[in-house]
């Protein structure tokens, strides 16, 4: 009864400081990892006059999951061997998908984007995974409303195109942390149930206890932002926590993970109003955190026995060592994640005696070759990479006459410093302005910036419609070799 009194004080308490900011409604859920029992529940705030639907139960209540279900994928992914705590994922706009901060960085290690809840790396997993596979993971973990077809969701049934209940959710996080247990049936899917025994069914597929393990480790080890306010005061201890954001901030989430207790939080309002800022880290994380300090001291997770494997581990990209990669590390890594893909960003490249410049045996003397191994992402992962990272390797260009042929870029339109008027339409409108690329190779993919900012990707017929402001610009269009070809135009004011 205590643990019902703790949580009642902490939603009230965060109650009224929230309604000053028109956030009403609020929910949490503490649930016992070892018999699945609930422990405490407090389906809504209370309000007298129930001016805000207080007596809705939020708990059982479907709301839009935000990025909150991304642990899940991590954990299937890493399971099944088609993932790698370290292994470097793209981060660059993808799609209509962006990151919550609206900022990429190229390449991010799995563990790190986990952590930071990154929505590009989320959807590039669930995309290699297969929508499908995952719609049907999810429905094996509790989840009850993803009834459409998978592509209905298509990849944003990470990052919040489906709904969960706080209990469902409080369930499967249950079940997560049940996983460590060392007595645990790795078939077994415990069902809450609040009001008598808990029952159990079998899973179709099991998690191996170390995925699980790694997935918890993402999440409680690796640094975190210092917008997240209150886990410097978890730092070290065996709290795992995800925090979670509907699209337009109608719902905030947050659920804590460890040995014994399950604790998961939505804050937000029940009549689906959106509140600016409201997000898990901000509103839901802080009422986590609060009721976390009841149950110190917290225990540690252990680490699941496992059969396990030496293996060399590239040090920069974080997938297998390839005959490429210039460093490697030798990990200890569970027999399940032994065997993979090698390193896909390294390369040997042979530069001539300044390093500045590639060459091959068509062009320059192979005794003058210098051979180095080198670490190159691809030009749009490149692009964001090097910002972050300024001493990034940048491809260096072919020596004057090495050039195969097939990597030369020409633009037919526009010409250097070339003026152009955009046209405009009969309801005064700008349109837009064809750029038009040619390429020997039409199946090679170009990559197009504007300033240097990454706008989009041609194959085929390269042709990109623009619609620059007014002013000097800079086009660059490179390929996946590192060619580049840059033009400067200039946007003049229309004519009248």
């Amino acid at each position: 009864m205590k643990i019902q009194q703790k949580l009642n004080q902490v939603i009230r308490k965060y109650h009224n400081s929230y309604k000053t900011s028109e956030i009403h409604n609020m929910a949490g859920i503490v649930v016992e990892v070892k018999s699945a029992k609930v422990l405490a529940y407090a389906g809504n705030t209370y309000e007298k006059a129930n001016d805000h639907a207080n007596k809705v139960d939020i708990v059982q209540a479907y709301r839009s999951s935000g990025s909150i279900l991304k642990p899940f994928l991590h954990e299937r992914m890493l399971s099944e061997g088609q993932l790698l705590p370290k292994m470097l994922l793209p981060d660059v706009p993808y799609r209509d998908i962006k990151n919550y901060s609206e900022l990429y960085e190229g390449a991010v290690p799995a563990d790190e984007a986990l952590a930071r809840s990154l929505n590009i790396p989320a959807s590039v997993l669930l995309g290699r995974f297969g929508l499908t596979k995952f719609k049907n993971e999810l429905k094996d973990r509790g989840f009850t409303q993803f009834t459409k077809s998978s592509t209905h969701y298509g990849l944003s049934m990470v990052i919040g195109g489906g709904e969960v209940s706080l209990f469902e959710l409080a369930q499967a996080y249950c079940n997560m942390a049940s996983n460590l247990n060392v007595k645990t049936d790795p078939y077994k899917f415990t069902l809450l149930n609040y009001t008598q025994s808990s029952s159990e069914r079998r899973r179709k597929k099991a998690v191996e206890p170390y995925a699980t393990y790694l997935t918890v480790k993402a999440l409680k080890e690796v640094v975190r932002p210092s917008s997240e306010v209150g886990w410097q005061n978890f730092e070290g201890t065996g709290v795992a926590w995800k925090t979670g954001t509907s699209h337009g901030f109608k719902d905030a989430w947050a659920v804590a993970i460890t040995p014994e207790i399950i604790i998961a939080i939505w804050v937000g309002n029940a009549d689906g109003e959106g509140r600016p800022g409201m997000t898990g880290t901000k509103v839901a994380a802080p009422v986590l955190f609060d009721m976390l300090d009841y149950f110190r001291p917290l225990a540690q997770f252990n680490e699941p026995a496992a059969e396990k494997k030496a293996v060399e581990i590239c040090t920069r990209s974080g997938y297998f060592r390839s005959e490429h990669c210039e460093s490697h590390s030798v990990e200890v890594y569970p027999s399940f994640l032994a065997d993979g893909k090698l390193c896909p960003f390294h390369r040997t490249l042979y530069l001539d005696t300044t390093l500045q410049y590639r060459v091959n045996s068509k062009c320059y003397e192979v005794s003058q070759m210098v051979k180095k191994k080198q670490f190159v992402l691809p030009p749009k992962l490149a692009w964001f990479y090097q910002r972050k990272h300024p001493n990034y390797f940048v491809l260096p260009p072919y020596f004057p006459g090495c050039e195969s042929g097939q990597g030369v870029i020409d633009l037919i339109y526009p010409r250097e410093l070339s003026s152009i008027y955009l046209p405009v339409a009969l309801d005064g409108r700008k349109q837009s302005v064809i750029f038009e690329a040619v390429y020997a190779n039409r199946e090679t993919t170009l990559y197009w910036h504007v300033d240097e900012k990454f706008i989009t990707e041609s194959k085929g017929s390269h042709r990109v419609a623009l619609n620059p402001l007014e002013g000097v610009h800079k086009l660059t269009i490179t390929d996946a070799m590192g060619n580049e070809l840059i033009r400067k135009f200039e946007i003049m004011p229309s004519k009248q």
